[in-house]
């Protein structure tokens, strides 16, 4: 029922009006009829008829129909249907006797038969004839296309616009809708193999779903003498810490934690050293892992992270052979804290040696590294002198601050590295 050459259905109208005019009882036998594509300022003899297409529309009606058997299949494999609309003119060159109009009576008696011919054929199919000749085009035969007819009530303003496009003074002229044709689609390219055996799975566990995050900070206050717990949430763990994952439907035949974040664009799973453990209560489902410093090979740079559980489930399908079943959960966010060691006590001039991990990377921008004595933010050393409020690099893991001289002696000053975003756990010096 599809094409891909449109000019096919306008060669079907023309052997149309070909066949019906010409052996109308109104026309002369001995005039040849000569009947054309072409648009109306390119006409020429003294007996022509033209059918011209001057627009092309889609058809709204089957624009959104499913392509039968599925909803899924791309547009570009369904057809597309077109209403094709026509412009049917008459031209002669007829001037004999000259100045008594008969060209123009001849175009009257063509366009008045060519009428008629569209208003007796208003559907043209396989069985359509005229006067024993087969009138659709034969490339067409057989493959259920089927077009119809009607004629366009054209407003005045309107044919005024199509002849101005044409650069032509409006003439006698009577537009004709057909539809429908049906442009051939795209052939699919790959063709999934044959469904041999089937299998029914039932899931009663439903997809995993994480719904949070946490650890326990633990820190030191100035002159407290027992550590501090806090449990955060969203969790925020250092290197070596714990982060517990709640949620449901995480337990599975395998389960992995997949983390986005800091050079990570990709979710990507993180390997053993993590050590994965699952564990469930009557109230949540769990996944705890031990925060590391690489991540599938890869350095975990300091930053906020995006979680997810990727849960694997193994049937057996009908053949014997076993096929994993995979889901991944939502995302949710969880911050690896910078690494510090406990801070040793600054010197008589205020410098304090940080070690940690890390605090220099080929993926850190140097930027998204700050670094606070209380609420004040110490800039970076630029002439090798660490002054009052600066600091400096020396390494990967190592760091040299030198506190702002406005601190009074005595005070406790809580030191803030912030990585990506990403704040260290609360820890405090005395101001020498």
């Amino acid at each position: 029922m599809a094409m891909i050459d449109m000019s096919l259905v306008t060669s079907t109208l023309v052997r149309l009006l070909d066949e019906h005019v010409s052996n109308s009882s109104a026309w002369n036998p001995a005039v040849v009829l000569n009947v054309s594509p072409d648009p109306p300022d390119k006409l020429t003899g003294d007996n022509t008829l033209g059918l011209y297409l001057y627009r092309v529309t889609e058809d709204a009606q089957y624009k959104n129909l499913p392509q039968p058997g599925s909803d899924s299949v791309p547009i570009r494999q369904t057809p597309m249907a077109l209403t094709l609309d026509y412009m049917l003119v008459a031209h002669s060159d007829i001037d004999d006797p000259p100045g008594t109009g008969a060209g123009a009576i001849r175009e009257q008696l063509m366009m008045g038969l060519g009428m008629k011919t569209l208003h007796d054929y208003p559907v043209i199919d396989d069985a359509t004839q005229v006067g024993g000749t087969t009138v659709m085009e034969p490339s067409l035969i057989g493959d259920g296309n089927r077009f119809r007819i009607s004629m366009n009530p054209v407003a005045r303003n309107e044919s005024f616009d199509i002849w101005s496009a044409a650069s032509s003074p409006v003439r006698l002229a009577a537009y004709y809708s057909v539809s429908v044709a049906l442009l051939e689609p795209e052939q699919p390219r790959t063709l999934p193999g044959r469904v041999l055996t089937y299998g029914v799975h039932v899931f009663a566990n439903g997809a995993p779903r994480l719904t949070g995050s946490r650890n326990d900070l633990t820190f030191r206050l100035p002159a407290a003498t027992d550590d501090t717990v806090v449990e955060a949430r969203p969790a925020q763990a250092a290197a070596g810490e714990e982060v517990v994952f709640s949620g449901s439907a995480l337990h599975g035949d395998s389960t992995d934690l997949l983390l986005r974040g800091p050079g990570f664009v990709a979710p990507t799973p993180v390997d053993p050293a993590w050590n994965l453990a699952l564990a469930a209560s009557s109230t949540e489902e769990s996944i705890t892992v031990e925060v590391q410093d690489n991540i599938s090979g890869a350095t975990a740079l300091p930053g906020v992270y995006a979680a997810s559980a990727r849960v694997a489930r193994t049937r057996t399908m009908p053949d014997g052979s076993p096929r994993d079943f995979t889901n991944t959960s939502n995302e949710i966010p969880f911050v690896i804290s910078p690494q510090i060691d406990p801070l040793p006590a600054p010197t008589p001039t205020g410098v304090v040696a940080v070690t940690g991990h890390i605090f220099q990377h080929a993926d850190l921008e140097p930027e998204n590294l700050t670094v606070f004595a209380g609420a004040d933010r110490l800039v970076v050393d630029s002439d090798a002198t660490l002054d009052p409020g600066e600091f400096s690099i020396s390494g990967p893991n190592n760091m040299d601050l030198r506190l702002p001289a406005a601190l009074a002696s005595g005070e406790d000053v809580q030191i803030r590295i912030v990585i990506n975003g990403a704040e260290s756990a609360p820890q405090w010096v005395t101001v020498p």
